[in-house]
């Protein structure tokens, strides 16, 4: 590994470095910073401040073991000197400019790990509340594979893959939420992967109101040779007695692969949510799925092509606010502690999320304490399926009529 210099031996050669201004090549260019491979994404990289060489940190190694070898070690009074992304005091300005970019570790404070932004000079937490992964990709900046080309491979960093990363990640997490701790599985795409896309489908290929085809979370996969999928509305399953109405929906779902909104003449009734996702896999969301109009009109309108797309409820997070009406909830959504579903997303990751054991209104504050900016009810219970790479990570649940699936591209 690359050893360690002093703080005073550091701070020398980082200030006697070329200035980013006269910066000549790619090493120099992107000094100090995290970068995530385009479109590779999952391959992360770290160029260090002063050799200028990058070190592999992909999820498929022991990044953790790399950064605390390269870390710079700095006692409790100094880094107390640098602040946080939340603090505004001004702290040191030498000691910031001298460790920008640099990984920190504190030997006196449980040996955390942080990462000092070199735009902002301010320090970030590195696994603190999510895992290691994602606090990297949330910091990295794309880079072209050009540019990583032009940065020297330092000779003992770890070995990157030969091999694509994989589209999706799964976490089993435990989120703490003011009524307690819940246990979550959660499957995470980066949208800066241009290796996928989302897809909503339905069983039947036209609007059904009884006796409605109904599928497994696993085939709407297999049907589209994907990776990844999760259960989309509510429905009127058979333990229910639908009497005239069996595994019919009312809320509106494109149907990606004909290009059709199933339940179209329900649009202008419809007072959930809607989310689409554009041909870019950016998602929109809709306060109310009677503001979509038809499709040419919305298509038009926003000048977008829509990819997928889907009406559910009830709302849950809208631009980070808790927006659940629990006055509008049936006793068990309310009351009873089932498998509980969501679709959601947070700056560059869309996450589809299953609950265990969670009224929606506890769901919903899951939805808030991972910070999400947006988050769609999904069904649950009996019905909650979560299908990655091959096999389910929650579930299975029984066949449904409709879903979301993650394909590759």
């Amino acid at each position: 590994m690359w050893k360690l210099y002093s703080l005073a031996v550091v701070g020398v050669l980082l200030l006697g470095g070329i200035p980013p201004a006269v910066a000549t090549t790619a090493g120099e260019r992107l000094a100090g910073k995290i970068l995530i491979d385009a479109p590779r994404v999952g391959d992360i990289w770290y160029v260090h401040p002063t050799t200028r060489e990058r070190y592999y940190l992909g999820a498929d190694v022991d990044a953790e073991a790399t950064i605390r070898q390269l870390a710079v070690r700095i006692n409790a009074k100094n880094i107390a000197k640098i602040p946080t992304v939340d603090e505004s005091i001004r702290g040191s300005a030498k000691l910031r400019k001298k460790f920008a970019g640099y990984f920190l570790l504190a030997v006196e404070a449980g040996r955390t790990l942080w990462y000092e932004s070199p735009w902002t000079w301010k320090r970030k937490p590195l696994s603190k509340n999510e895992d290691l992964q994602t606090s990297l990709l949330r910091y990295g900046i794309q880079v072209s594979n050009a540019d990583l080309r032009g940065i020297l491979l330092a000779a003992d960093s770890l070995p990157a893959p030969s091999i694509p990363p994989k589209i999706t990640t799964v976490r089993k997490v435990r989120v703490a939420t003011a009524r307690g701790t819940f246990s979550t599985t959660q499957i995470l795409i980066d949208r800066r992967n241009q290796h996928w896309q989302l897809v909503t489908d339905t069983a039947d290929d036209m609007d059904c109101i009884d006796n409605c085809a109904a599928l497994s979370v696993r085939d709407f996969v297999r049907r589209h040779n994907g990776v990844a999928g999760i259960q989309g509305t509510y429905f009127c399953a058979s333990l229910w007695g639908c009497a005239g109405g069996l595994n019919s929906f009312l809320w509106p779902v494109f149907k990606s692969s004909s290009r059709t909104m199933i339940n179209q003449t329900q649009v202008n009734f419809t007072a959930d949510p809607m989310v689409i996702f554009d041909t870019n896999n950016k998602p929109h969301y809709l306060p109310a799925g009677s503001d979509f109009g038809s499709l040419a009109e919305y298509e038009q309108l926003n000048t977008q092509t829509i990819q997928a797309a889907i009406s559910s409820g009830p709302a849950m997070v809208e631009d980070g606010f808790n927006v659940l009406n629990t006055a509008w909830l049936d006793s068990s959504q309310r009351y009873t502690r089932s498998t509980r579903t969501f679709l959601g997303w947070h700056d560059w990751f869309i996450y589809l999320v299953s609950v265990r054991s969670a009224t929606l209104p506890e769901a919903t504050d899951v939805a808030m304490a991972m910070q999400l900016d947006f988050a769609l009810n999904l069904d649950g219970g009996s019905s909650g399926g979560l299908y990655n790479d091959g096999s389910y990570v929650v579930g299975p649940g029984r066949n449904v009529p409709n879903a979301i699936v993650v394909v590759a591209k």
